[in-house]
C-alpha cells in the first residue's frame, strides 16, 4: 500500500513538472530517498544524465553546434550510440554521460571501474575506453578531419566521488563539460568546416526506431555474455584464460594471451 501510494505522488509531481532526480534531492539520503533513486531504471538514470549535460551544453556561442543522441555504423557494420557531439571551430568534443551515484573507482588501463554505493559494489565497463570507441566511430566517419581535433570527455553527476587514475582522457563531473569545452580557444576548423562536418554527422545518423530498438537489445546481449565470459575465467576480447599477473603496478587479472591481448580485470576489493 506504502508503495502504491509513493508511486502516485511520483506521478502526480512529474505532471506538476517536479523532476524525478529533483524530488529525490529534496529528500537528501534518508531512507525514502534511496527508494526512489532504486526506483529509477538504467535507462531512465541514463535520460536523466543525457538531459542534465544537455541543459549545461545549451546556450553556447553559435559557432558551437549541439548533436544529441547519434546514432552511426562502425567499419564492421555494428551501430554504435553516442550521447553528445559538440562540433566548433576549436575542436569537436564526444560526450559520454554516466549518471551514476556514490564513488566511482576506476583505472584508465583496466577494462572495468567500480561504483560504491551505500556499502555495495557494482561492475561498469570503463568509460573512457568506451567513449574513446565512440571517437573512434567518427574519426572513420570524417577521415578528412585531423584526429588531433577530437576530443574525448566523459561525465558524471556534479555530486558523484571520482577515485581515478591513469586516465588520457577527460572524465570529470557535469558541471565541468562546459568548461572543459570553452578551454580550448584557438580556431582550429573554419565556420564552412564546422558546418559540413556536423551536416555529415547528421546525414549519417540512423534515426529507424526499429533499428534502435534493436541496438539497445544488442548492447543488453553483449553486456550478459560479457559478464558471463568473466564469471567463467574467460578473456571476454580474446576468450583466453583469465590469470594473476604482477606489474609494477601491483598484482592484477589479466588476459593469458598478453601482449597479444590486453585485457585487464581490475581487482573488486575497494572499500
Amino acid at each position: 500500500m506504502i508503495i502504491i501510494t509513493l508511486t502516485l505522488i511520483i506521478v502526480v509531481l512529474s505532471a506538476l513538472g517536479i523532476e524525478f532526480p529533483r524530488l529525490k534531492a529534496l529528500l537528501g539520503k534518508r531512507r525514502l530517498g534511496r527508494w526512489l533513486s532504486a526506483m529509477e531504471s538504467p535507462a531512465r538514470k541514463g535520460r536523466v544524465g543525457e538531459q542534465r549535460v544537455n541543459r549545461k551544453l545549451q546556450g553556447m556561442a553559435p559557432d558551437y553546434r549541439l548533436l544529441r543522441d547519434i546514432m552511426v555504423r562502425t567499419r564492421s557494420g555494428r551501430t554504435m550510440q553516442i550521447d553528445h557531439v559538440v562540433v566548433s571551430r576549436y575542436g569537436i568534443f564526444v560526450v559520454e554521460t554516466k549518471n551514476y551515484e556514490g564513488v566511482i573507482i576506476g583505472n584508465g588501463r583496466t577494462d572495468e571501474w567500480h561504483q560504491n554505493i551505500w556499502g555495495k559494489v557494482y561492475e561498469l565497463y570503463n568509460p573512457e575506453m568506451q567513449n574513446k570507441s565512440h571517437v573512434g566511430v567518427l574519426k572513420y566517419l570524417l577521415p578528412e578531419v585531423d584526429a588531433s581535433l577530437f576530443h574525448s570527455i566523459v561525465a558524471f553527476p556534479d555530486d558523484t566521488k571520482l577515485v581515478l587514475s591513469n586516465l588520457s582522457e577527460y572524465v570529470v563531473s557535469m558541471g565541468a563539460v562546459r568548461r572543459v569545452i570553452a578551454s580550448y580557444t584557438e580556431p582550429v576548423l573554419s565556420g564552412d568546416e564546422v558546418t559540413r562536418i556536423a551536416s555529415r554527422i547528421e546525414q549519417a545518423n540512423i534515426t529507424d526506431m526499429e533499428i534502435r530498438k534493436q541496438h539497445k537489445t544488442e548492447v543488453s546481449k553483449a553486456k550478459a555474455l560479457r559478464r558471463a565470459k568473466v564469471l567463467s575465467g574467460k578473456c571476454p576480447i580474446c576468450g583466453g584464460n583469465l590469470v594473476r599477473r604482477k606489474s609494477r603496478y601491483g598484482w592484477f587479472i589479466g588476459c593469458s594471451n598478453y601482449p597479444a591481448c590486453r585485457y585487464i580485470k581490475q581487482k573488486t576489493n575497494h572499500k
